[in-house]
């Protein structure tokens, strides 16, 4: 699949997988990976899905906890094919049995990876895995972003302020702006008020992360 989201941005490669439930089924794709690698590393790609298989012991609970040598051609797969693993929130285990108790297992089986051309164009993607619903499976939403967010620092309050003739002229004039609300309600919006005009008049000139 080949996406062009936007007639004026870069051209993405775009790879849904479902993995065979049997590990002798997979190494079709663990090839098919390996060789797209090669074949479009010049183009971003994004690859994602159910691979029916999990990087390491961590990625699961319940159920057997024997490690085979099959579980390690996963992630060998993908070294080889330099791909990344886009930074994700949300649910850590994508599948569960539908069991409780005893007999629950959950893993990680859902995978978004990515080369190193998509981070070149989308620096800042990221993916978000939501709680299952009607499917055993977390649905994943990947949100293509190039843009790195500003900081926000917590607002700090400098006694030497108050020795400065604009002080209390700066803090009237927002104190004395009309709001709406009931008493607290308007208290709290003067108290904000306030903290935004001081740090954006000339008192807070000099300090950079106020």
């Amino acid at each position: 699949m080949h996406i062009v989201h936007n007639p004026t941005t870069t051209p993405l490669k775009l790879t849904i997988v479902y993995g065979d439930n049997n590990p002798a089924g997979r190494e079709a794709l663990w090839e098919y990976i390996e060789r797209t690698s090669m074949d479009h590393s010049a183009t971003p790609w994004l690859i994602m899905g159910d691979f029916n298989a999990v990087l390491s012991p961590n990625d699961r609970q319940g159920g057997r906890q024997d490690w085979c040598n099959h579980h390690n051609t996963f992630g060998n797969s993908f070294l080889e094919a330099e791909l990344l693993q886009t930074p994700y929130t949300g649910m850590c285990y994508t599948w569960h049995n539908g069991h409780a108790a005893e007999t629950s297992i959950l893993k990680k089986l859902d995978w978004v990876f990515s080369n190193s051309t998509f981070y070149t164009s989308w620096p800042t993607a990221k993916t978000h895995f939501y709680p299952r619903n009607a499917s055993d499976h977390s649905a994943a939403i990947t949100t293509l972003t190039n843009t790195y967010q500003k900081t926000h620092y917590p607002f700090k309050f400098l006694n030497l302020w108050t020795d400065r003739e604009e002080f209390i002229p700066t803090v009237r004039k927002a104190w004395e702006t009309p709001t709406m609300g009931n008493p607290i309600q308007n208290f709290a919006a003067k108290v904000e008020s306030s903290k935004e005009a001081v740090s954006r008049s000339p008192l807070s000139m000099h300090e950079p992360h106020l």
